[in-house]
């Protein structure tokens, strides 16, 4: 079992997690010192539970409710599934770093 729970506030977002997954928790934990470790990662990378597509939501000078509204409206450029419950988030990334292109899937 899974749980997260988010609080946000105008300078600060927290993530809070708990699992009984161990191999799930420390590839959290690690992919939380690495955002932290890479400020550079401005984009919150979802992942597609149909098809695995990657989805990078830029979040520079966004709230926790824009991203979240960005992904109500954001189906799956690949397969078609639609927003409903469909992104989970995978990293952080820098998709003009990793992929070498200015367009994002993003509203």
């Amino acid at each position: 079992m899974t749980e997260f729970k988010t609080d946000a506030s105008k300078d600060r977002y927290e993530l809070t997690f708990t699992t009984d997954n161990e191999e799930y928790y420390h590839r959290m934990q690690n992919e939380a010192r690495r955002c932290v470790d890479d400020s550079q990662n401005t984009d919150m990378v979802f992942e597609c539970y149909e098809c695995g597509h990657y989805l990078f939501v830029e979040t520079e000078n966004k709230t926790a409710i824009d991203v979240a509204n960005a992904l109500k409206k954001s189906e799956c450029p690949s397969c078609g599934r639609d927003s409903s419950g469909n992104w989970s988030f995978v990293r952080m990334g820098n998709y003009k770093k990793e992929y070498g292109k200015k367009e994002k899937d993003n509203d």
